[in-house]
Parts: C-alpha cells; sequence; structure tokens
C-alpha cells in the first residue's frame, strides 16, 4: 500500500482524537501511533476496549471531519495495561523503537495541562507519535 505523504503532525493527531473522543474517552485512551491512514488507540483495558470497538464507526466519522485526518481509514484498538507502580516502563522489552524525547514546545505544552496523568499520557503520546514518524514503519506484531 502506498504510504500517505500529507499525514497530520504528532500534534494535529491527539488534537484530533481529544476533540472526537471527547474528555472522559480521551484521559483513558490515546493515540498511539498514526501512519498511513491507520491510527492506532492504546487502552488500559478491556472495559475501554470494548468501549472504543463498539464506537469504532462514531470515532471514525467524528476523527474524519478533524483537520487533516480526512485520510483515516483503520482504528485500531490496543490493550496495553496500566503497569504497576514498582514497575518501570523502561525495563521492559518495547515492541517498538526507542521514542525520541519530545520537544521543548511539547514539554511547555505538557506542564500547562492541569491533569498530571493526562500530561504524563498526553507527553508519551506525542513521543511516540514522533518516534513512528522518524524511524520509519513500525513492525507489526
Amino acid at each position: 500500500m502506498p504510504r500517505i505523504h500529507d499525514e497530520p503532525d504528532p500534534v494535529a493527531v491527539v488534537r484530533a482524537w481529544w476533540n472526537a473522543a471527547g474528555p472522559a474517552m480521551s484521559r483513558a485512551a490515546f493515540p498511539g501511533s498514526y501512519e498511513d491512514g491507520r491510527l492506532e488507540v492504546v487502552v488500559p483495558d478491556r472495559a475501554w476496549l470494548r468501549e472504543l470497538e463498539s464506537r469504532r464507526d462514531e470515532l471514525m466519522q467524528r476523527l474524519r471531519r478533524e483537520r487533516r485526518m480526512d485520510q483515516l481509514r483503520e482504528i485500531a484498538v490496543v490493550l496495553e495495561p496500566a503497569l504497576p507502580p514498582a514497575v518501570e516502563r523502561a525495563s521492559l522489552p518495547s515492541r517498538r523503537p526507542e521514542s525520541p524525547e519530545p520537544p521543548l514546545e511539547i514539554l511547555q505544552a505538557a506542564r500547562a495541562i492541569g491533569d498530571e496523568d493526562l500530561s504524563r499520557r498526553w507527553t508519551a503520546a506525542i513521543a511516540r507519535l514522533l518516534g513512528a514518524t522518524r524511524s520509519g514503519p513500525p513492525g507489526r506484531s
């Protein structure tokens, strides 16, 4: 399949997700990557997995109305349970290449988010999206 060259930047993907998903869903689920019209959304548990799968068509319609998201063709929902606090994510093997450090503008914007957990998730999502766009196509499992 040919690569879509006019893909939205990572910040546009996160913004579109927040607008389309609404506050509760965007706090629980976040965009993990966007490539060739395929948005991967990460959820923390099976309840959110079922919720997103049941609302996939509605979310697709909402997302396609967002700026630069008209090429969206698929939403893949990925279960990634929250880790216990004692487990460091860095110690676990990653299924994707190391995410780059987000730019200063992203880190400053994250500090402006009032919710600490949402700020951390937003920064992680941007780092993943930047890593996906800089390192080329991720391996499919």
